[in-house]
């Protein structure tokens, strides 16, 4: 994500340089290009960053399912072995 926007500002860049050195005549077509290239980079870092936001939850949330289990298993064996030392009188 943060390589679409700096790749953003980059392209911005290049378009308001260009824009200032260019002719009349060229002017617009420079900051065309530049604004192309702002938005395919933001584009592209889109691509890469929804994907990624979806592994994580979906990872974070498959985390959270397996510590819940643990955790009652754990509670299952501890409310065992109390029986268990309640009835042979440990």
């Amino acid at each position: 994500t943060l390589l679409g926007v700096l790749g953003t500002r980059f392209g911005l860049i290049q378009a308001f340089k260009g824009v200032g050195a260019a002719s009349d005549a060229m002017r617009q077509e420079v900051l065309a290009q530049g604004i192309s290239m702002a938005m395919m980079t933001t584009a592209f870092g889109l691509i890469v960053a929804i994907p990624c936001i979806a592994g994580y939850y979906m990872l974070n949330n498959r985390g959270d399912f397996l510590i819940d289990q643990l955790e009652e298993k754990a509670l299952g064996l501890y409310n065992t072995l109390t029986i268990m030392k309640r009835e042979k009188g440990i």
